[in-house]
């Protein structure tokens, strides 16, 4: 059985990808050009979903 915290974070997952099918990466990445990424606590921004996951997966 898995906790808790792994279903939410799995439905967050869902949700957020959800999000960007809808709004395309061209509106997440245009955001974090104005922003930046230092905001997120990181250097170098990921190119793709996968880096991006992996990175949040590392961080959160």
């Amino acid at each position: 059985m898995l906790p808790l915290e792994h279903w939410q974070a799995l439905e967050h997952w869902q949700a957020l990808e959800h999000w960007l099918a809808l709004r395309g990466w061209r509106a997440l990445e245009s955001w974090l050009a104005l922003r930046g990424w230092r905001a997120l606590g990181c250097w170098q921004a990921p190119r793709d979903s996968q880096a991006l996951q992996d990175w949040l997966a590392a961080v959160c």
